[in-house]
């Protein structure tokens, strides 16, 4: 099966052995192909499946690090890291400014 999908797909594969019985295939740690039960029973997938479930969680792969390369923020545009560094640096400053007043109070009690 291995063999198979390298070949048709001009990927690399590394195959690692499970339990008898078992037949999964992953794709960047995703499962793509699960015999599940049948497996057991020597029931599998056919080679034709496989290379299918490989090919479009591939493409599925391939089309998402696109769209990520892709985006770029608008010139200007805070992205949700910068918004939450300034809200934690707004929070620090609240949070120093009550504890000084509280310790005013203590002061004057």
């Amino acid at each position: 099966m291995a063999a198979k999908i390298r070949r048709e797909l001009n990927i690399e594969v590394e195959m690692a052995h499970g339990r008898y019985g078992e037949f999964k295939v992953t794709v960047d740690g995703d499962t793509v192909i699960d015999g599940g039960a049948a497996a057991f029973l020597g029931v599998l997938p056919t080679r034709r499946e496989v290379v299918d479930a490989v090919r479009t969680r591939l493409s599925e792969i391939k089309r998402h690090t696109e769209i990520r390369a892709d985006f770029k923020a608008p010139e200007g545009a805070e992205t949700g890291s910068k918004q939450k560094s300034e809200g934690e640096e707004r929070e620090k400053r609240v949070g120093r400014y009550e504890h000084v007043r509280d310790a005013g109070r203590d002061k004057q009690g």
